[in-house]
Order: structure tokens, then sequence, then C-alpha cells
């Protein structure tokens, strides 16, 4: 699955409402399947306790999208520089300089409100910024150069990179504590890699999903313990709306 941070309000790769996918090949190396286990991807609505939770959770991911901004406005003098004078060697655009950027942003004090919410929440916004650029630099005829992002143009949303943790139907969000889930126990007892949290629906009503990405035995889908996408959303009971017949 590729995830693509370019377009403003747009994420490539997040399938619609009730999909399930098990292509990760766009994820971090960390990530990567052993033979043994393959990853399924699986769509939680997430349920804030209160209105300052909701508040919270826009704040993370406002945080993530100033993070972005501010690494591309720093990007575009130095290439630009170089591109003009190529004196230097190229500057280099990758995870682990932005990261070091973001640690210098981090500890200044104009930006002291970024420590307000989860470094390695917001520092894990750079990760897809660095393959926005690597996919440019290698093809700029079909892949977009990175941009800001517009607020009101782009879906809210960030990712919990690692440490997942799923108990009782909760799930764990840096600086936030357990938030519930919609109820699913499709993959109970395999490991949860990664989740991104993501605003959907309108303005006026919002709704938070967690897209939960786990780990799971090869044999126990094998042997049909773990049903399949297509097999899962179709063995769905239907309900029928009042006043509708099906």
């Amino acid at each position: 699955m590729r995830y693509n941070e370019r377009s403003p309000g747009r994420d490539r790769g997040f399938h619609q409402p009730g999909t399930v996918t098990c292509d990760m090949t766009s994820q971090p190396d960390a990530m990567a399947q052993s033979p043994e286990t393959v990853h399924r991807m699986l769509r939680h609505r997430l349920y804030p306790d209160t209105a300052e939770t909701d508040h919270r959770l826009a704040g993370v991911a406002g945080a993530c999208r100033q993070a972005w901004n501010h690494m591309v406005a720093d990007c575009e003098p130095r290439y630009a520089l170089w591109q003009a004078y190529r004196i230097d060697p190229k500057p280099p655009i990758t995870f682990l300089t932005l990261g070091k950027r973001f640690t210098i942003l981090r500890n200044d004090p104009a930006h002291a409100w970024l420590k307000a919410y989860p470094a390695a929440v917001v520092h894990y916004t750079l990760k897809y910024l660095a393959d926005a650029y690597k996919r440019f630099l290698a093809d700029p005829v079909n892949e977009g150069k990175p941009h800001c992002k517009a607020r009101h143009f782009t879906t809210p949303g960030f990712t919990i990179p690692e440490n997942v943790g799923i108990r009782d139907g909760r799930l764990r969000v840096p600086m936030m504590g357990w938030l519930r889930l919609s109820d699913s126990d499709l993959y109970a007892g395999c490991r949860s890699l990664t989740a991104r949290i993501r605003r959907e629906g309108t303005e006026q009503r919002p709704k938070w999903y967690a897209y939960v990405c786990h780990e799971v035995p090869a044999a126990r889908v094998e042997s049909g313990r773990v049903p399949s996408a297509w097999t899962a959303l179709r063995s769905k009971p239907r309900t029928a709306k009042a006043g509708c017949t099906t």
C-alpha cells in the first residue's frame, strides 16, 4: 500500500470504509514480513471520550501538518541554492536528515508548542515526506513535487508508528490514553504494528477512524481462522433500515 502525502485532502492507498488490505510495501523496514507472517489492516471506528479529546486528536494532526510544511519550506531554498551553484554536494532529503532538523525545530523556543504533542508521532510524518521526495527525485516527470498542505484541503490524520497498544477494545494514543474502538476480534491475539488515525466524514459530522496493521501468522490465514478481506465483508449480517426493504 502506498501512502502519498503529496496530495492535499487525499490519501492514496487507504481504502474505502470497511475494506481490508495486506500490501504494506510502503511501511518502514521494521515491518518487513517474514515468511511465517502476513500483514492485515483493519479499519476501526475510534470514539473520543470527550470533546477535549476530539480537539487533541485534531491538534496532533495539525502539528503533523505544520511539521510537514516547515520542512518543505526548509528544503526548497536548500535545493534551489544547490541547483543554482552546484558547488556543494546535493543536500540529502532523508528521514534521518529531516529528523535532525525536526529535533532542532522542536527545541526552538518559537516552536515550543510542539512539545505538547507526542514527538514520535509528529516526527513520523517526515517519513512520508522523505518518501515523497525520494519518488520525486527519482522520477520528476511522473511524480509530483511535495508541497505545503492547506488546512482546509487536507484530511486530518497521523500515524502511531510503534508500540501500538490495543486492549479490551481500546487503542492507546500517546499522551491521550486509551480510546474506545468499534468492536472487532478478527485479529485478536495478533501483534499490532502501526495505527493510522484519520478524521473522515463531513465538516459538520466528523468521525475518527483507526487503520490498524496487524501481523498475522500465515498458517492462521491459510487454515481459514482469519477470513480474507472479501469473506470478512460478506460474512457481516446486513440490517435493513426502517422503512426499507431488502
